[in-house]
């Protein structure tokens, strides 16, 4: 039987903002080729570990391991360079910038004779963004613009993806596609850490984390969460 590989791990993470944390011994483990969720009510430390992860914010305490290497002192761009790809809830886009620019952007770690071939990936993933290749992203709709945000972070060919709520102010029928993307990309083999903000992000992963109040307080199957009586009064309000 083959032994399941963790491709990150985050050892008591504490992290905060100016001088105040919100995040207190945060621990998770992702395993290579998984797709896992945060989930939790807002204002719980779900995007800090996101953005501690890939280097944004620096933890006050604890570690962060990726491919067995630690990352604590490392760069956002050295992170980029390692295989984390981080897709931010806000500012994910240039929007004054061409769909391709953006792309460009993203691509700015990748060798330049390897650029044809990835743009072209990621235009068989999201045909819409070649079709609309010169046209200024933020004329985009939502569900576009985060279709070119995931497009741009997949230009270095991530190991590991970090969505925070990607499906945040999308109308329903453009949350399902969204997430239909993710599916795909997860199939593809992409490892992907995903901040959850509804029941239909959460049932797409596999393995769920929900934090609550900066803490880590429960870890479980996708199916076990859904059913656990503390996320559903927590997190789905029952």
């Amino acid at each position: 039987m083959k032994k399941e590989k963790i491709i990150l791990e985050t050892d008591k993470i504490t992290a905060g903002y100016g001088g105040v944390d919100v995040l207190f011994d945060a621990s998770i483990k992702v395993k290579e080729g998984e797709l896992a969720a945060i989930i939790g009510p807002n204002g719980a430390g779900k995007t800090t570990l996101l953005r501690t992860i890939s280097g944004v914010l620096r933890p006050r305490k604890g570690k962060i391991i990726f491919k067995g290497e630690e990352l604590n002192g490392k760069t956002p761009r050295e992170r980029l360079e390692l295989g984390i790809g981080y897709i931010p809830q806000e500012d994910k886009i240039f929007p004054k910038m061409s769909c391709i620019d953006n792309l460009r952007m993203g691509a700015y770690t990748l060798p330049k004779n390897k650029f044809p071939e990835m743009l072209e990936k990621v235009y068989q993933l999201f045909p819409v963004l070649k079709e609309r290749r010169n046209q200024i992203a933020g004329q985009f709709s939502g569900g576009q613009r985060q279709m070119l945000a995931v497009a741009r972070a997949l230009m270095v060919q991530p190991d590991l993806l970090l969505l925070d709520e990607p499906t945040s102010g999308l109308q329903p029928s453009l949350v399902k596609e969204v997430l239909s993307k993710v599916k795909d990309l997860h199939q593809q083999g992409i490892t992907i850490l995903i901040v959850a903000q509804n029941r239909e992000a959460l049932e797409i992963a596999e393995r769920g984390y929900l934090v609550r109040v900066g803490k880590v307080v429960l870890e479980g199957t996708v199916k076990g969460l859904l059913n656990n009586d503390q996320v559903i009064q927590l997190y789905f309000g029952g």
